[in-house]
């Protein structure tokens, strides 16, 4: 029900299906245009802005599990700035592309850690900084989801690594600094510490 021009929905309307999805908002020729409240027989729901048909422009949806996004849309996919939540509670805040976090963002885990950094096809890629529940905190990079190239992570009680990292471990050379403030530099593979040797 609604406006109409040359038979088609034109204006302010309401469309329901025979299965329990609706759409309520604006229309041009027939295509979702302008502001709109989409409800699916699913429990999804958008409340936001429509272009030709397809979510585009600044919206809020909501799912089922009790997640939950309200930000950037274009093309029916999450993209620019945006707040995802999740229906346990993590969340991500910050860039999307084509319905992936890509960009800088801020993401809460369910387990109290905290990463705020880069983010390339919905992985912690480029610089960042994770802080975890006891304490500890590791500032440098990442590639997938991983620490690789060059960080430090400082260990709750003071203790340190800096330098290089592959595949989430330490990995070639690097300095350990120990709660009294000695460094001992020397080499890692695979997380462990294959040579070592005191500075002079």
């Amino acid at each position: 029900e609604g406006a109409f021009e040359n038979s088609m929905a034109h204006g302010f309307g309401i469309f329901s299906e025979a299965g329990g999805t609706t759409f309520e908002g604006q229309w041009d020729h027939d295509q979702k245009h302008g502001h709109g409240w989409y409800v699916h027989v699913d429990g999804t729901t958008y409340n936001g802005e429509w272009q030709f048909d397809k979510k585009c422009g600044h919206g809020r949806e909501s799912w089922a599990d009790g997640a939950k996004y309200e930000g950037g849309f274009f093309q029916n996919m999450k993209h620019g700035m945006g707040i995802y939540t999740s229906g346990t509670g993590v969340q991500y805040e910050g860039q999307f592309r084509s319905d992936t976090m890509d960009g800088e963002g801020c993401y809460r885990f369910a387990n109290g850690r905290l990463y705020v950094g880069q983010w390339k096809g919905g992985n912690m890629t480029g610089k960042g900084r994770m802080e975890l529940p006891d304490g500890s905190t590791y500032v440098g990079e990442y590639e997938k989801g991983l620490k690789h190239g060059e960080g430090t992570f400082t260990w709750a009680d003071g203790q340190s690594y800096r330098g290089q990292w592959r595949a989430g471990k330490q990995d070639g050379r690097g300095v350990f600094v120990d709660v009294q403030g000695r460094e001992t530099h020397g080499t890692w593979s695979a997380g462990a510490q294959v040579q070592a040797a005191l500075p002079e």
